[in-house]
């Protein structure tokens, strides 16, 4: 049987949250990339659902309901970026990145 974590820690220190701040910034990764990927095949499955309707026209409204839907979603998704990224530019808000302050440094500022 193999260990394949041998060497993967290489120190004793207890987890900070430095650790969740890297769980959640790689859970957030994964879930634009799920989302965009959701969109795909729902554009996918639209297009599939229209090409095989032939002359129904319930099989065509709905293929078309698909694509809406589709569309709106991904509207949806770079509007709610624009929005993070004007809060960014305009306030120095920065949403887009996750961090959490426990002591004051040259990176996180307390009141």
């Amino acid at each position: 049987m193999r260990v394949w974590a041998v060497g993967l820690v290489t120190n004793d220190a207890p987890n900070s949250l430095a650790d969740i701040e890297t769980v959640i910034k790689n859970l957030l990764g994964s879930a634009a990339s799920l989302i965009g990927l959701a969109i795909f095949v729902m554009l996918v499955v639209g297009a599939f659902q229209y090409i095989t309707s032939g002359a129904d026209q319930k099989a065509v409204e709905k293929s078309r309901q698909v694509f809406t839907f589709a569309l709106m979603g991904g509207a949806a998704i770079i509007i709610l970026w624009l929005v993070f990224v004007f809060l960014k530019e305009f306030t120095g808000i920065d949403l887009l990145k996750f961090n959490i302050c426990i002591f004051q440094d040259e990176f996180c500022k307390l009141p």
